[in-house]
């Protein structure tokens, strides 16, 4: 009757067959879902196609044929356009993160645990970052992809569904959720008040140069995208307007197809080293953006062949 109390719904989803079964079900559940899932795509027509969106979406291309202006709501509603999708997903994240982040904050801070020993009042919030850096790190990263959505990326304005976007909502909402909500359940007080060892600042301090990396030649690559994605006519603001891709150059795009995946990988990887590699939500999530983002490149690398060829 009490598990809307943290330490009651902490103690019955660790403690017991029913709630440990369930708390390891809300961390590992939904990732291992989207991972088999993933898996299994390519043996169905419709989960091949909703998995492509943008430029190698054919589907997307179509809905691109009439003026907006024409289109009912309810058509707007069902097929949001790729910039709704990619903004709405990092206004989402960057205000439900700090949720976790705060109440995580508060539930190891002095005043709310019950030890009684006068050396956890050396607690503070650098403390709980170096034992679980996650939060903070994920808060710069959707922050710094909403600027770039909102002032670096020429959005085309290919269409996608009200599935992509409600799939788009389901990956943002379990990467915040499920690595905080194991931090939550597994992470003890005591630990957070020792400090960190040698190999577990090492892996922080490594963890975030790769995470830091990863970032930065990400939003140099989003930049370069964004220069040559120029309109052959009409108004920048038109809907229906016809974009010319070039093959990208400059920075990691000298080396491979795709670098703004690449960086995307090593930042998501820089992620778990930051953390020891103790959370294993953060090792699914992780899992994940490797597969996605290994299988849209591979596509987005066979397009660029299709219609540049050997250029």
């Amino acid at each position: 009757e009490y598990f809307w109390q943290p330490d009651e719904l902490r103690r019955f989803l660790t403690k017991g067959g029913v709630g440990r079964g369930i708390g390891l079900l809300l961390c590992f559940g939904p990732w291992i879902l989207i991972i088999i899932a993933y898996f299994i795509k390519d043996y169905f027509d419709f989960t091949r196609r909703f998995s492509k969106y943008g430029k190698l979406s054919q589907s997307a291309q179509n809905l691109n044929v009439n003026d907006a202006r024409k289109l009912s709501i309810f058509y707007k509603i069902l097929h949001p356009t790729t910039k709704t999708v990619f903004t709405s997903c990092y206004i989402l994240g960057s205000l439900f993160n700090p949720i976790f982040l705060l109440f995580l904050i508060l539930y190891f801070s002095p005043t709310h645990s019950d030890d009684n020993n006068s050396s956890h009042h050396s607690f503070n919030i650098l403390s709980f970052f170096l034992h679980f850096p996650f939060p903070f790190l994920f808060q710069f990263q959707v922050l710094r992809r909403l600027y770039e959505c909102l002032f670096i990326h020429q959005f085309s304005n290919l269409r996608s569904t009200l599935l992509q976007l409600l799939f788009s909502y389901y990956y943002y909402f379990f990467a915040i959720f499920s690595p905080n909500l194991e931090s939550f359940l597994f992470l003890s007080s005591k630990t957070i008040l020792h400090p960190p060892s040698t190999l577990r600042l090492l892996s922080l301090v490594a963890g975030m140069t790769l995470f830091g990396l990863g970032a930065y030649h990400q939003n140099r690559c989003h930049a370069i995208l964004s220069k040559i994605r120029e309109k052959s006519e009409g108004d920048k603001n038109k809907v229906g307007v016809k974009r010319v891709y070039k093959i990208p150059k400059g920075d990691w795009f000298q080396y491979v197809s795709c670098p703004h995946y690449f960086s995307e990988i090593l930042l998501y990887v820089g992620l778990l080293m930051s953390t020891g590699g103790t959370n294993l939500s953060l090792w699914l999530v992780v899992i994940f953006v490797v597969q996605n983002l290994s299988f849209t490149a591979k596509e987005t690398h066979g397009w660029y062949i299709e219609k540049f060829g050997s250029e």
